[in-house]
């Protein structure tokens, strides 16, 4: 399947057939590529609070907000459980993380209705990462993922941009 079908965006595998794409077209093209991760921060804490129904329509509302936020020309879709991954082909990482930021704000603003309750707020942490021409799909995820594990561990509801392959 192409489409996850929670939340409408590109499934998993459709996302990464895409990323490959996207980096085959920088590399050959010299174009840039940013990727971003973006996870639900304490997740659990919905689902245990809320049940899963509500969990559900909190990652509905937050693929919502990711695409309406992004280009149509940008790639938004379910990696795994509660994160994203957003391919921002075209897009230098200096004007990817504003985008970030504005998606990680975007979120924080969402009243999430479910089963006539309104749930708490709930926020977003984001990694991000610019393709590096050197770089296997593998290597790039982890970038990225890098800098996810860094904004959650410094507090949650942040963007941090991941390490450099370079030296």
């Amino acid at each position: 399947a192409m489409y996850d079908a929670l939340t409408e965006t590109l499934s998993r595998r459709a996302l990464l057939e895409q990323l490959e794409i996207e980096m085959q077209r920088s590399k050959r093209h010299n174009r840039k590529l940013t990727l971003l991760m973006a996870d639900i921060d304490h997740f659990k804490r919905v689902n245990d609070t809320y049940g899963h129904v509500a969990g559900d329509a909190v990652i509905r509302e937050i693929a919502k907000t990711l695409k309406s936020n992004t280009r149509r020309s940008d790639y938004v879709g379910r990696y795994g459980g509660e994160e994203f991954l957003i391919l921002l082909p075209e897009t230098p990482i200096g004007k990817a993380m504003p985008l970030a930021n504005k998606l990680r704000e975007q979120t924080a603003c969402l009243r999430v209705n479910s089963e006539n309750i309104t749930l708490d707020p709930v926020t977003i942490s984001i990694g991000a990462a610019d393709f590096e021409e050197d770089s296997s799909l593998e290597q790039f995820i982890d970038r990225v993922d890098q800098g996810l594990y860094q904004a959650k561990e410094s507090g949650r509801n942040k963007v941090v941009r991941g390490p450099s392959l370079k030296k």
